[in-house]
């Protein structure tokens, strides 16, 4: 989100599996925010950044086929409580189990295996659903979301999000319960 010039909030989804690969595990990175937006209603910055990114998932990752597998995970740090509330809120389902491939990939992101210092979540067609419905009641297909902050009002265009904009149709459905996506959590092994 840019406002005359200042970036006001950015996050990211990121490849942890190559692109080569039949399974795909997708993460969604951080979210930075300036606290001149702290507050924002009706809905938090965060939750509208992750609901963005998670539906972009949705219209941009095809059904799985073929032995294939797609992921979306993010991961929190344990001591971040108010982040581990919004993960939990948005219906992602902690991890009960990191597969070994995940912890080698620790060793680049910490320098050595995460440990509990990290708390490993996973979408699920719930989250996706719960995310479609929160978006759509704020305004997700007016194409801009106004919000209340502090420092007054701001409104966040969604114009570039083209591939929402394509699949718009799906993401009503996924929302009202008529379609579904078939994220699971990261598997034990990747396939190639």
């Amino acid at each position: 989100m840019i406002r005359d010039g200042e970036i006001l909030a950015c996050s990211a989804h990121i490849f942890v599996t190559p692109e080569s690969a039949k399974t795909y595990v997708g993460e969604l990175t951080g979210i930075c925010v300036t606290s001149r937006l702290n507050g924002a209603c009706p809905i938090r910055i965060h939750t509208l950044l992750l609901g963005l990114r998670v539906l972009h998932s949705v219209a941009t990752m095809p059904t799985a086929l073929g032995g294939a597998s797609t992921s979306l995970i993010t991961i929190v740090k344990a001591s971040n409580e108010r982040s581990l509330r919004g993960i939990r809120a948005a219906q992602f389902v902690e991890m009960q189990h990191r597969p070994a491939w995940l912890r080698f990939d620790e060793l680049s992101w910490h320098g050595g295996d995460a440990g509990s210092d990290w708390t490993y979540f996973y979408a699920t067609n719930e989250t996706a659903r719960h995310l479609a419905e929160k978006l759509i009641a704020v305004g997700l297909f007016d194409w801009k979301i106004s919000l209340e902050v502090p420092s007054g009002s701001v409104v966040a265009s969604l114009e570039g999000f083209h591939e929402l904009r394509l699949a718009e149709t799906d993401i009503r459905a996924l929302a009202e319960g008529r379609q579904e996506v078939d994220w699971t959590p990261p598997p034990d092994g990747i396939v190639f």
